[in-house]
Formats: structure tokens, sequence, C-alpha cells
């Protein structure tokens, strides 16, 4: 019986503790998930940032990053708000992000199609580990 309520109690902290952690912190937070990279579980960190069309590449201040596993963000052009990356069906109106991993420079770029809105005001999210 000790044994069985011990193993209950371990699986429950595991389930907790493996939840998503809703804090977006312009600091590297633990996001609360875990991928299974190569047979080798990863703790995986999360970053927002805030950009605007006169901020479209952002210095990233971490020392070095193994593996992205998603960006995702979204922006206004000060009335319509849109997902990022955006995409839309005219070739000029994309915009798309990359993030470059490079000692001693690393950064992110918002790359804007030439007919693409306006970016008021917008943020990135990274998580990475």
């Amino acid at each position: 019986m000790t044994t069985e309520m011990t193993r209950g109690w371990m699986e429950t902290a595991n389930a907790v503790n493996s939840r998503v952690i809703g804090i977006f912190s312009t600091q590297p937070t633990i996001s609360g998930k875990k991928y299974s990279i190569r047979g080798t579980q990863t703790q995986t960190l999360q970053e927002v940032w805030e950009f605007d069309d006169a901020l479209l590449t952002i210095p990233l201040n971490v020392s070095r990053i193994n593996q992205v596993y998603a960006i995702y963000g979204g922006f206004t052009d000060g009335t319509i708000w849109y997902p990022l990356p955006y995409v839309d069906p005219v070739p000029g109106n994309q915009v798309g992000v990359t993030v470059l991993c490079a000692v001693p420079v690393s950064h992110i770029s918002i790359i804007k199609g030439g007919t693409a809105p306006a970016i008021t005001q917008g943020i990135i999210i990274m998580e990475w580990s």
C-alpha cells in the first residue's frame, strides 16, 4: 500500500510540474514544456520581446541557443491585429520572423514585404533550449 501511495503522489506531482507556466516575461523564463529530442528530455525557456517598425531587428541577450521550438506573436497597424508570422495571398504583404543564433551577435529579425502593413506595436514570443 505504501508503494502504491508513493507512486500515486509522484505521478500527481509530475503531472502538476509538467504544465505550461503562464508567465510571459521579458526575461528568460522556464516555460514548463519539455521536448524529447533524440531520447533526451529538454526543459524549454521562453521570452517576450516588443517591437514596431522602428525596431525590426531585436538583439538577443541569450548566451546559447541549442534549439528553437516556437516563434510566434502578433502585431497591429493601429486598426487591425495580425498574427506573426503573417501570411497574405498578396506576395508583398507578408511579414516573417527569423532568429540568427551566432556568437557574439544573435538577434530576431522581422522581415516585411514592400506592401506589408505598418507595425505600430507588436510582440514576439520565442521558446528555446
